[in-house]
């Protein structure tokens, strides 16, 4: 399915001078954050930037709400409508469309604090150097409750990374920051911001994951150029109990297993830290699929990824919770083979 700008858009091919930022805003059926999203641009404190929205597909008013935004927005604005592909495939068509000096990403459900953009902007200026800079960012949990700092609570090896503070909390990372996030998440999507000429025409989301793709894009980047971070929170996360990542679970833990395996393959030169760290999610994202096929009655596939697991890291819990699995699978398929042999009665 082609491309199709609605109605009150910006032509895409239309030529315009070139704004510094290009914010790249994937949607599905965001009608109830979207314009939450969108007014958190409209917002910010630096006003040289151009938003590209790529409907991913979607069946609720979400298209009516980006439509009106673009209409009001002008050339600033850009909707676009895809079928349903993923949202990397979305970001990938938005990087494509990207006419800036940087390209940053947004969520539909998330939002940006008003200064991200001109504290980004002013690292790059103070380090030219630099193709890709982020920051923390605060989040909302399910429950409602704000939480002032991913980094301290779920990221807390980013301050062990050596880096050349440059003021305005602004930090450049050293050549650790690859090694380290070769075996670790560390940049978030919503709060990376990357120069479009470091983008090329190659480096770009995996289209067939919806899950973890964002670790992989951002260490093909790391692998590129120098980066930094600015040590504040610039970005708000919500999580919502309804999320595709939080109610796909499964789903999630098997592209998550594809991510770590990728990048064993393509980083072969990994520190034993960042190998072990590798392994040490390997095995415990292989435990988790492994107990959740288990707690389904699924005890073939509970032994495929308790196998798994062990290979990984050989562990003596993961052996014994492998023997109750056969144990389970040898039980029921006896039950099915004494059921199928029991003569009906006439």
């Amino acid at each position: 399915m082609g491309e199709d700008v609605a109605e009150g858009s910006t032509n895409a091919n239309a030529v315009h001078a070139s704004p510094r930022i290009s914010v790249v805003l994937p949607a599905y059926n965001s009608a109830e954050t979207l314009g939450r999203a969108i007014d958190s641009v409209i917002t910010q404190t630096f006003t040289d930037w151009e938003l590209i929205v790529v409907d991913d597909g979607s069946m609720d008013a979400t298209p009516l709400i980006a439509a009106d935004y673009a209409a009001h927005l002008g050339e600033r604005m850009r909707h676009v409508r895809t079928e349903n592909r993923g949202p990397g495939a979305a970001r990938n068509t938005g990087i494509d469309l990207a006419r800036g000096e940087f390209v940053a990403f947004l969520d539909a459900d998330d939002e940006f604090l008003p200064d991200k953009f001109s504290k980004l902007i002013a690292m790059c200026n103070r380090r030219p150097e630099l193709g890709l800079v982020f920051s923390d960012y605060a989040y909302v949990d399910v429950a409602g409750k704000r939480h002032a700092s991913i980094f301290d609570d779920f990221v807390p090896y980013i301050w062990d990374i050596p880096y050349e503070p440059i003021g305005d909390e602004m930090r450049v990372c050293g050549p650790e920051l690859l090694d380290c996030m070769s075996g670790r998440y560390i940049i978030s999507t919503i709060t990376g911001m990357v120069r479009r000429s470091v983008l090329g025409d190659d480096v770009r989301f995996p289209e067939d994951l919806r899950y973890c793709e964002e670790w992989l894009f951002f260490l093909d980047v790391c692998r590129r150029t120098r980066a930094g971070y600015v040590a504040e929170s610039l970005a708000l996360h919500h999580h919502t109990a309804g999320s595709v990542s939080r109610s796909s679970v499964r789903r999630n833990l098997e592209h998550r297993i594809r991510a770590l395996n990728s990048v064993r393959t393509s980083a072969p030169h990994l520190s034993a830290r960042a190998r072990r760290d590798l392994r040490m999610q390997l095995d415990e994202t292989h435990r988790q699929l492994a107990c959740d096929h288990y707690k389904s009655g699924a005890f073939s596939e509970a032994c495929r990824h308790f196998a798994m697991a062990l290979r990984t890291k050989p562990d003596l819990r993961t052996g014994v919770n492998l023997a109750q699995a056969i144990w389970r699978r040898v039980a029921a398929t006896a039950h099915r083979s004494n059921t199928r042999r029991v003569p009906s009665r006439g």
